[in-house]
């Protein structure tokens, strides 16, 4: 036996450090310390050890007769005293504990003649936990707090922890189509977010304003402008035919029609266009024989090609089509040569690729030659490359360690006849990026570091490697212009200050005049030395970024712990920062529109930026799309809030009779977790660290962003924090600690204790008081500033509890478990707790899992806090019913039966979703269905009820009401 577990002590302890000078008692190994802050007339006072799990109940209690302790439950003083202040008084402590009892220090102020088992005679109590279990006792007046939540707290074993191409000798247009196109002063943009197609009007740099839209049905993937017609290719949102083809155009008044809808069979790839013909490539998956390809027989995926023509009356013509066995192309187009790259069936392991070429200058649009095979892969269109009748490609090998190669083939040889090669490029290298210049290839394979090789194509016979270049990190993407060779890639080199490993984007120029001596004139890596990752769009797609040879600059959209717009110069034959731009949300795409203005262009923002002159400045700002998915109604107001990929960073205000244009808006520069609003004030905070940006939705006023602890987290012990309370300019959040304690040497058995405690800080100041030791996970303030806990006891039930915030302490007011016998669930209207018990096993095989479903209940209970949590109605439910959202007298819940379970001999079980119901509640009568709802909002911040009406933030979809 010993007096207190060590570790337990470093829990305990860490309670000690927190000043406090109220009614408390404290305690060492070896002294109890107690302290009084208020003169208390005419009470008795207790000072009293005891053990719960002795039998009976042991109690030792200090009494001044020799003040030492003595057994029983006996008052300090013989008759009730007036008790004045004292800072602190200690007292010796010989008591011991055994380890898994529960023991406590009581120090109680009793109206005089009152037994101290009754609370309800206490003017003033404290209690002290000896012993981990006794940390989730739970005592009026008690101020230190421990959690044990069930079975949730055990583990066993170790403690792992989870730490386009470009064509050569263009005669014939050709084009690779983006999501978007400017024809002068109009940008017409396929917004897949926004489920938009959206012309833009540009003229007016600093107010650019949306002309015309029209709704899509499809997820849009490319565009052509053709003539007054617009082409839009788009993957379908359900089914297996996945692709449509919509034609619009823009009327005299601004508003976009459509022309024609057409659909085509499987899912969609990619597009080209050559002159007024469209190659559009989709996957399908089904049993097809080709009949040329002898030894293919029935195939499980095809590739289809269509080629459409747009005829003068606006509608899409199918001119041609073909099928080729395989999946997964790379499509690249030439002035004459349409080449498809994919994976053979044969294949079971991404070994071969077979490359298929089109003739596409013959009266017939599509005339197939010979099919080649390589033994590894193609990465890219840009590995690919057609001059005059030479095929050219580099591939990667199918064994790792044979390194790359480069071949040339005759297009006009009945067998697509090798010409030359150059092979083993690079063993034990990965392929990388290719550029294919006239009669000059550059590749790049990467290992350690990046070398660069520039291979000599003059003679098709005998190609050959002329130089290398190594550098560290390695190249994505390459671009060439007078000798100099612009590439996207990755640096992967720390800084000296730096620990660990970097992978952060680059940019290089490198110099290619002399072949045989490549040479890197300089690379700029954008937030070096700030963050350690991170990414852009142009790695992957091209078309993100924007290189103007002509005017010497270059920008590209980066994310990493925000979102930025990089802006180089190539002026002074270097790449040179001209600038980072932050933006509130990722953009795909930017472009030139006035010289040293660009637009920003992502799915929910344009934005129209001016650079070279200083420091960078927004001209205008135009919101494309709101993914609103926050919520919160107040008297005629709905707030509401939008997000990008960094969080929350707008705000609007709405009226209920006008949803669709929000009375005002504030914009933030970037991305916070969450928003909590007080009054007049809309808190933005992140979690980790806590920092927050207040804005005073009254005065319009955004203040700087707070740090409410070290930014710098890498020291931090992560602990678990709940949701986030703003309340009369203070800032709430509670974080569950740990403590691990070995119960057996021998076994590799651990039992982990939590503590919660209350961190504070006042938002005007961003000071933070003493954290204050809380029961469980708040829940709510209540209208009297009373903080409501919840928590799971040893046994695994619910229990709630009501506390009074004093200066120091947390204070227990109240405190009630929930006998439930299954999932539980905890949800706040103003002054009311709603509570959730559902009965039945969730758990139970596919073959009995209807008959579960009927037998299955929820018990829906309504509680006051402050009586107590005593129960105001109580209503049974039929089924499994989560709650989604709560007010006074109306409830939203969701019908659930179970998820996806694997538990002993029970096989999975779909989610059975069968929508929302929102009922009415009152006291002694049968819940009354109000409305029904076939699907359900998922998050819970997101919804708003009245007695008559729900109102909803269904992203980009905007706010929409349900009356009843």
């Amino acid at each position: 036996m010993r007096l207190i577990q060590p570790l337990l002590w470093g829990t305990l302890l860490s309670l000690l450090c927190l000043p406090v000078f109220a009614w408390e008692v404290k305690t060492t190994e070896t002294q109890v310390m107690v302290s009084n802050d208020i003169q208390r007339d005419g009470v008795d006072v207790y000072l009293v050890w005891f053990d719960l799990d002795s039998d009976p109940v042991n109690f030792m209690s200090l009494t001044n007769a020799a003040w030492e302790w003595q057994s029983g439950l006996k008052p300090v003083f013989n008759t009730a005293i007036d008790l004045p202040v004292f800072d602190s008084y200690s007292i010796p402590l010989n008591q011991t504990c055994p380890d898994t009892h529960r023991c406590f220090l009581a120090f109680i102020a009793t109206s005089p003649d009152q037994p101290p088992t009754r609370s309800e005679s206490w003017q003033a109590s404290s209690f002290f936990p000896l012993s981990l279990s006794a940390g989730c006792e739970r005592f009026p007046g008690q101020a230190v707090f421990l959690s044990c939540d069930g079975d949730t707290n055990r583990f066993y074993g170790e403690d792992n922890t989870i730490s386009a191409a470009l064509p050569e000798g263009d005669t014939t247009e050709t084009e690779k189509p983006d999501i978007f196109k400017r024809v002068g002063d109009k940008l017409l943009f396929a917004n897949g977010q926004a489920k938009r197609f959206q012309v833009i009007n540009i003229a007016d740099l600093s107010n650019p304003r949306l002309e015309g839209w029209s709704a899509l049905s499809g997820s849009p993937r490319e565009l052509y402008v053709l003539g007054d017609f617009y082409v839009l290719l788009q993957s379908n949102y359900v089914g297996e035919d996945g692709t449509l083809l919509t034609v619009l155009r823009q009327n005299q008044d601004g508003t976009v029609s459509t022309v024609q809808e057409k659909t085509l069979p499987g899912w969609f790839i990619e597009s080209r266009r050559r002159g007024d013909l469209i190659y559009s490539v989709t996957q399908n998956r089904s049993d097809v024989i080709i009949l040329d390809c002898v030894d293919c027989g029935v195939v499980q995926s095809v590739i289809d090609i269509n080629v459409l023509r747009l005829n003068d009356s606006g509608e899409l013509e199918e001119v041609d089509t073909a099928q080729l066995p395989g999946y997964s192309p790379t499509i690249a187009i030439f002035p004459n040569h349409l080449v498809i790259a994919n994976h053979n069936p044969e294949e079971n392991q991404w070994r071969t690729t077979q490359i298929h070429v089109f003739d596409l200058s013959q009266t017939d649009p599509l005339v197939a030659l010979p099919i080649l095979k390589v033994p590894g892969r193609v990465p890219s269109e840009f590995h690919l490359s057609v001059l005059g009748q030479q095929l050219r490609v580099v591939y990667g090998p199918a064994d790792p360690t044979d390194g790359s190669t480069l071949a040339i083939y005759d297009l006009n040889s009945p067998k697509m006849a090798l010409i030359g090669q150059v092979d083993k490029i690079a063993p034990g290298e990965g392929l990388f990026a290719t550029r294919f210049v006239d009669d000059r290839a550059f590749v790049v394979t990467y290992e350690r570091t990046d070398p660069l090789w520039v291979i000599d194509l003059s003679e098709p016979s005998q190609p050959k490697i002329l130089g290398e270049l190594e550098v560290p990190g390695w190249s994505e993407k390459m671009f060439f212009h007078e000798n100099r060779l612009f590439a996207v890639g990755i640096d992967d080199q720390a800084l000296e200050n730096e620990e660990g490993g970097v992978w952060r984007v680059s940019l290089s120029l490198f110099d290619v005049d002399e072949p045989t001596q490549p040479s890197l004139i300089n690379r700029f890596t954008p937030l070096a030395g700030e963050v350690n990752y991170s990414w852009s769009l142009a790695l992957n797609d091209e078309r993100a970024l924007l290189l103007n040879w002509e005017d010497g600059f270059a920008a590209l959209p980066i994310e990493s712990s925000g979102n930025y717009l990089q802006i180089v110069s190539l002026e002074n034959d270097k790449i040179e920062d001209a600038g980072l731009f932050e933006l509130p949300v990722p953009i795909q795409r930017s472009f030139s529109i006035a010289p040293n203005v660009l637009g920003a262009l992502g799915d929910q923002i344009l934005q129209t930026i001016q650079w070279g002159t200083g420091d960078l400045q927004i001209l205008g700002d135009l919101e494309l799309a709101t993914n609103l998915n926050w919520l919160k109604l107040e008297d005629n107001m709905l707030w509401a809030a939008a997000s990008g990929n960094q969080g929350y960073y707008r705000l609007y205000r709405y009226i209920k009779e006008d949803v669709e244009t929000p009375v005002e808006r504030w914009s933030l520069q970037s991305g916070y977790d969450g928003l909590e609003m007080d009054k007049n004030l809309a808190v933005f905070y992140d979690y980790y660290p806590l920092t927050v940006q207040v804005l005073d939705v009254q005065t319009g006023a955004l203040k700087p962003a707070q740090a409410l602890e070290p930014t710098d987290m890498s020291n931090y012990e992560w602990n678990t924090r709940s949701e986030v309370f703003v309340r009369d300019g203070w800032f709430y959040v509670g974080e569950q600690r740990h403590v691990t304690q070995v119960l057996s040497e021998k076994e590799d058995y651990y039992y982990w204790q939590a503590q919660w405690v209350l961190r504070s800080w006042e938002l005007e100041s961003a000071k933070e008081v003493p954290n204050r030791s809380i029961p469980g996970r708040p829940l709510a303030f209540t209208a009297k500033g009373d903080l409501i806990t919840q928590e799971f006891t040893a046994q695994g039930q619910l229990r709630l509890n009501l506390l009074a915030l004093e200066a120091e302490n947390a204070r227990l007011l109240h405190s009630r478990e929930m006998p439930c016998e299954g999932y539980s669930e905890v949800m706040w209207a103003p002054e009311v707790v709603y509570v959730t018990c559902q009965t039945g096993n969730i758990y139970v095989p596919v073959d009995e899992q209807e008959e579960n479903e009927e037998e299955a209940t929820t018990q829906l209970v309504k509680l006051n806090p402050i009586a107590g949590f005593s129960e105001i109605g109580r209503w049974t439910l039929s089924g499994y019913q989560n709650l989604r959202a709560v007010s006074s007298e109306v409830v939203l819940v969701a019908s659930n039966y179970g998820g996806w379970w694997y538990y002993g001999p029970v096989r999975d079980v779909p989610i059975n979703e069968t929508g929302c119901n929102i009922y009415q509640l009152q006291s002694e009568k049968e819940p009354q269905l109000l409305k029904h709802l076939d699907s359900c909002p998922y998050m819970k911040n997101n919804i708003a009820l009245t007695p008559t009406q729900a109102w909803m933030a269904e992203g980009f979809a905007g706010l929409k009401e349900v009356k009843w």
